[in-house]
């Protein structure tokens, strides 16, 4: 990783996102670089015509270790698998986020 390298993390198939995300995020921010986290996204399940959030406690960690570490976070959570345009849209919709509503210099790229 070169320094001030831009990060995004999407991570939430791990048992053990807790501490190997604590580790990614301390050896990233010694290389000086700009951290984003994104929330994991929903698998396609729903009941009564609800979605389920399928990784409630991958959420749940990746929010209290954003808090704990002083970490960025953006919650994209919504269906997986998405087609080509809905990925699209959602890689839009980070890159507006980033741009808009979060104060990070990630806004120069």
């Amino acid at each position: 990783m070169e320094d001030q390298e831009r990060i995004t993390v999407e991570k939430g198939h791990d048992p053990s996102l807790y501490t190997e995300l604590r580790l990614f995020i301390e050896g990233a921010r010694c290389k000086g670089a700009y951290l984003l986290l994104l929330a994991p996204v929903n698998r396609r399940l729903f009941e009564d015509g609800k979605i389920i959030n399928t990784h409630r406690e991958y959420c749940k960690v990746m929010k209290e270790l954003a808090l704990e570490l002083n970490v960025l976070l953006m919650d994209v959570c919504d269906n997986t698998h998405f087609s080509r345009q809905g990925a699209i849209e959602i890689a839009k919709l980070v890159i507006d986020g980033i741009k808009n509503d979060i104060d990070l210099p990630l806004k120069i790229f």
